[in-house]
């Protein structure tokens, strides 16, 4: 792969457009993608890292604590972070999560120019070039999991980002393959299964670019030195001597854990894929096997393919395995339409079909895009910010059918010392209590008719305007709450 120096290439204007267009939908997903994706994202970084810090009861933690099989290295990156803030009075949890978003945001952003900058040349003009920018940059599945501090985001973009350095910068020093090896071992401490990415990628520089053994070794010394670091990252976190990657190769596969939690055939991600990312995924599958198929000498089909393989093989699936990937999409989804126009479309064909097709599919990417962008990762978040910056004082929290801190585990990490949260059957089973405020909170179902009009309404997930769009009852499908403070019995 022959490729201009990232100093050799210019950026045209339309290119800065584009990247500052890229930048804004980054920074209002920062603002407003607030929440986790998946609860490992949440329970296993932020939840972990209370712990450390005092804020968080181990007995509440996920059995993975206990098994001592997680990857400490971003709870720890929270912990330091977090005492660094406390100096100066805002180490309250909501500014270290929207810290670590931004993080998110800029690492991700930063990796996607130096990806998009060695893969241009590639398309030097005509639609595909302007595709594969608009895709690189504004992709709406990028910006929503490029503000994700979840392990998936940080390993992908790790990675990604070895392997764009190593294509762009000269390699005629050892210290090259070093950084290069550092980079991918963080990828492996990150998340363990983005391992094969590193394994595949190695013996792509071994068999097919014929790399010096002393190169090799000098990448080798990269990754072992980051995992070394790793096992006593993990040791002082967990107070013991430790080797997490084996506990979590013994956890879930050796006893079969990882099975526990559901098992699908290996064709699953193919629906999954096709349902999660629709319309666009109609030209992921496609083009994924095309790059692969014509592209089998490439360092990313190299790469993805065991990746691909173990997961497709292993029973328990989620969508979000395949997240370390996607960040390579925009140029493999090109480089599949290069090769079918080279080798299958006519200029004709491609004119009046695949071109007005992908236009549709941008569109519709636009629209994705904008909603994403604004919209909250997880719904409650805003209910636990509300009563967080509200109330200082001891304060109990009432409900009758769902407690809004239980997900699967409790949220501790965004609820303070002096919040205690109650179970009751009826409103009559609250007492009043002259010392501690006292909230009860409703969804929307349960909610009392006329409730505000003796108490008062602190926090709703909808503004009362929202109900009249209220079509085919698609609030009562949701979590939409409604918190109240008791002004006296209830």
């Amino acid at each position: 792969m022959k490729l201009k120096t990232l100093t050799e290439q210019t950026i045209s204007l339309k290119e800065k457009k584009i990247h500052i267009l890229s930048g804004i939908a980054f920074l209002i997903a920062v603002f407003f993608s607030q929440g986790y994706h998946h609860f490992d994202e949440h329970f296993q970084i932020l939840e972990f890292a209370g712990s450390k810090l005092g804020t968080v009861s181990s007995e509440h933690l996920p059995w993975e604590y206990h098994s001592k099989m997680r990857p400490t290295l971003q709870p720890i990156m929270v912990v330091i972070v977090h005492n660094i803030f406390a100096l100066t009075g805002q180490g309250d949890p909501f500014t270290i999560a929207f810290f670590f978003r931004l993080l998110s945001a800029i690492f991700t952003w930063a990796t996607i120019w130096i990806l998009y900058r060695v893969h241009r040349p590639r398309f030097k003009e005509g639609q595909l070039q302007q595709w594969f920018l608009v895709f690189s940059f504004l992709l709406w599945f990028l910006v929503y999991n490029g503000v994700r501090f979840s392990s998936e985001n940080w390993s992908g973009i790790s990675f990604a980002l070895a392997y764009a350095l190593y294509f762009s910068i000269r390699k005629d020093r050892l210290i090259y393959f070093f950084g290069i090896g550092c980079l991918l071992g963080f990828s492996f401490l990150f998340r363990f299964q983005s391992g094969f990415l590193v394994l595949g990628f190695s013996m792509w520089l071994f068999i097919i670019d014929h790399r010096k053994f002393s190169e090799l070794t000098a990448l080798l010394s990269g990754i072992v030195l980051v995992v070394i670091a790793g096992v006593l990252m993990d040791s002082w976190f967990y107070g013991e001597w430790v080797i997490t990657s084996w506990n979590y190769l013994d956890q879930n596969l050796i006893q079969g854990k990882v099975s526990s939690f559901g098992e699908a055939p290996w064709y699953w991600y193919f629906g999954k894929v096709l349902e999660k990312g629709a319309p666009l995924s109609l030209l992921f599958i496609p083009a994924t096997f095309v790059f692969c198929l014509y592209r089998s000498r490439h360092a990313i089909t190299w790469s993805i393919v065991p990746f691909l393989f173990v997961h497709f093989a292993i029973g328990h699936k989620e969508s979000r395995f395949l997240f370390p990937i996607i960040v390579f999409m925009p140029f493999i989804m090109m480089e599949g339409i290069a090769v079918l126009k080279e080798r299958y479309f006519e200029q004709r064909f491609f004119e009046r079909f695949v071109i007005p097709t992908i236009n549709v599919l941008l569109f519709s990417n636009y629209i994705l895009l904008v909603v994403i962008a604004f919209r909250p990762a997880d719904n409650q978040i805003g209910l636990y910010h509300s009563i967080y910056r509200q109330y200082d004082s001891p304060t109990t929290l009432y409900y009758i059918q769902q407690n809004p801190y239980l997900r699967v585990y409790d949220i501790e990490w965004y609820k303070k010392r002096n919040l205690d949260t109650q179970k009751i059957t009826a409103l009559k089973d609250i007492q009043e209590d002259m010392h501690h405020h006292q909230l009860i909170v409703f969804n929307h179902k349960h909610r009392p008719k006329g409730f505000e009009k003796k108490h008062r309404l602190v926090y709703a997930s909808f503004p009362e305007w929202v109900l009249l769009f209220n079509f085919n009852h698609w609030i009562e499908r949701t979590n939409a709450w409604y918190v109240y403070e008791l002004s006296g019995k209830p």
